[in-house]
């Protein structure tokens, strides 16, 4: 059978990753009073309960991923780079889908007050239905990732603008 953990480096570097965010978190939740006062003003805690739950699990996790690596890594007769992942990081190449589909998501909030809301969502879709697909370049094909990304562009907006009148550009 193959082993399929990760190299406690990989271990380190996620829980490293996770702390710093909590710690980014932590820091602007402690400077805001105005949201730290709703947490106890009432029966209801009010906003800051939510941030505050994120905050703890992320940190919980972000630890615990930390003091696994740390634990993996300084057993005796264990390298750093232990088990399957021995060559280290993935390559770069491995990066790239989610380096463009973060670079999508900032083009996506920087048109959407022009295009509207339902145009931006059902091309970002749309884009993202035929880079991770594998189905060809069919006609058939592309309705099909046309009429997914207009379901899921425009079952967001029922659910947010319709539904919860959440006011979406456009």
């Amino acid at each position: 059978m193959e082993d399929t953990r990760t190299a406690p480096r990989i271990d380190l570097l996620a829980g490293g990753f996770f702390l710093v965010w909590a710690a980014i978190g932590w820091v602007s939740y402690a400077g805001n009073a105005a949201l730290r006062a709703s947490l106890s003003a009432r029966a209801d805690p009010g906003p800051a309960l939510v941030p505050l739950i994120v905050l703890v699990l992320l940190s919980l996790g972000g630890g615990a991923l930390l003091a696994k690596g740390l634990w993996r890594a300084t057993r005796p007769g264990v390298s750093a780079a232990e088990g399957p992942a021995a060559e280290g990081l993935p390559p770069a190449a491995a990066h790239l889908l989610p380096l463009g589909f973060a670079a999508m998501l900032g083009a996506l909030a920087f048109t959407l007050p022009f295009t509207g809301f339902l145009p931006a969502a059902i091309l970002f879709c749309l884009f993202w239905l035929w880079a991770l697909s594998s189905g060809g370049h069919s006609a058939a094909g592309w309705a099909l990732r046309l009429l997914a990304a207009g379901v899921i562009g425009g079952g967001i907006y029922l659910v947010f603008a319709v539904l919860l009148r959440v006011p979406l550009p456009g």
